[in-house]
């Protein structure tokens, strides 16, 4: 019987010995008699990972290969390659100016960043691809449809199985702005209809994945519909670092930053700069991801 308990996952970190740790997690990786995945909970296999990882790259390389690398160039150029969209190297000033009419708690002190350049799907992982990585989730019947009910440990291992990542924090905020001069991926706050299903136009449902104008670099629904996972530990006080070169917090603190706003956010929820959090085994409705990667290919 396959042990995915995950603050027993969490105690082999401290194991020294790998052989154990190998055989308590070989068969988390695994597959059943019809070719599918024993397990696909992502905050089980993340802790499995992890612990792989700080036992034996060799075993890291065995077991992650099975379940996640092999093939997973080729589902990128397949299935998600035809939607990233290359965001420049560029600085922008992260977080909300002091004089700003909008702002909540950890916006600021607003910094000087620096990205190096990378891509951005232009669209939210929908239902009818998170289902080819994860056979038993069930999609909606209406089609192209965002997933959802995903928990930042279910976006991290399936960015793994297609060979991508999710954005961090900073690349977020910089690609939904994108050259807008507003709060806003647009100027004015009451455009932001056209682009973004949010608590005034939603009407209180997730809606197909995009029907509204897209931003100056191309990203759908980029305000609103669901929030969006980024890579990043939520801190409060992160700003106060000033990090400037590709900032990323990258602790395994257990709460993750979420962008965008969703279906049941005001506007100001949706602006580029506002930060929200979830603990990362968190599911639901309105929250899901995009993805992205550093070079095209």
């Amino acid at each position: 019987m396959i042990n995915t308990n995950v603050e027993f996952l969490k105690s082999l970190l401290n194991e020294s010995n790998a052989d154990i740790v190998y055989s308590n997690v070989k068969d988390i990786f695994g597959f059943n008699e019809k070719g599918e995945p024993n397990v696909v909970d992502g905050e089980v296999l993340y802790w499995a990972w992890k612990a792989i990882q700080h036992a034996d790259k060799q075993m890291e390389e065995e077991l992650m290969n099975k379940r996640f690398y092999d093939g997973s160039k080729e589902r990128y150029i397949s299935l998600l390659q035809n939607h990233m969209k290359k965001i420049d190297k560029g600085s922008f000033s992260m977080g909300s100016a002091p004089d700003s009419k909008l702002k909540y708690i950890g916006e600021e002190p607003q910094h000087n960043v620096d990205l190096d350049q990378f891509f951005v799907s232009d669209i939210v992982i929908s239902e009818e691809l998170y289902s080819k990585y994860d056979p038993f989730y069930k999609v909606s019947e209406e089609k192209n449809m965002p997933a959802r009910n995903v928990s930042w440990y279910d976006a991290v291992m399936f960015c793994k199985w297609i060979n991508c990542r999710l954005l961090t924090e900073a690349e977020w905020e910089y690609a939904s702005k994108g050259d807008s001069k507003g709060l806003w991926c647009c100027e004015k706050e009451e455009d932001i209809q056209q682009y973004g299903w949010f608590s005034e136009s939603s009407d209180g449902y997730v809606h197909p994945i995009g029907l509204l104008k897209p931003n100056s670099y191309g990203l759908y629904d980029i305000h609103g519909n669901v929030w969006e996972w980024c890579q990043d530990s939520y801190d409060e006080n992160y700003y106060e670092k000033k990090i400037s070169d590709n900032p990323v917090n990258d602790t395994d603190d257990l709460e993750k930053v979420c962008r965008g706003g969703s279906i049941h956010a005001f506007s100001e929820m949706c602006r580029c700069a506002f930060r929200d959090y979830e603990p990362a085994n968190f599911k639901a409705y309105d929250i899901g991801f995009r993805v992205a990667r550093s070079n095209f290919d």
